[in-house]
């Protein structure tokens, strides 16, 4: 089987990219844009599956934005626990996921450490 993920609005990423943009993140959680939008192709239409989204920290370091470029900026907090957030159409068959671009729009990135809401990912120390 060869599973092909692709982002589905790759262009509108690559605008923002070029111009190194930043989220302000909030404690109620502000939702990703441009949004997390993917196609998916290769899965077999009558397997179950569920998708699932993990933030993943690089790195121990904090940056700051300076003379046009992200930099370290000293170390941040080390061993931070991502957390997956399952897509809200939850288990479904592989026909379902290709049939159009699956997106996680639900999905808030929160400063709020001890927010345990299913849709929500801590960002305070991405």
């Amino acid at each position: 089987m060869d599973v092909r993920v692709r982002l589905a609005n790759e262009d509108l990423w690559a605008k923002f990219h070029a111009n190194t943009t930043e989220m302000v993140v909030t404690k109620t959680g502000r939702k990703m844009f441009p949004k997390l939008e993917y196609i998916i192709e290769g899965l077999d239409p009558k397997l179950a599956y569920f998708l699932a989204l993990q933030i993943e920290q690089v790195d121990d370091n904090r940056y700051k934005f300076s003379g046009g470029e992200w930099s370290p900026a000293g170390r941040g907090e080390c061993g931070t626990v991502s957390k997956s957030v399952t897509h809200h159409d939850t288990i479904m068959p592989g026909a379902h996921w290709m049939r159009q671009p699956v997106n996680f729009e639900r999905v808030k990135i929160t400063n709020n450490f001890g927010d345990m809401s299913p849709s929500h990912i801590d960002g305070a120390n991405l």
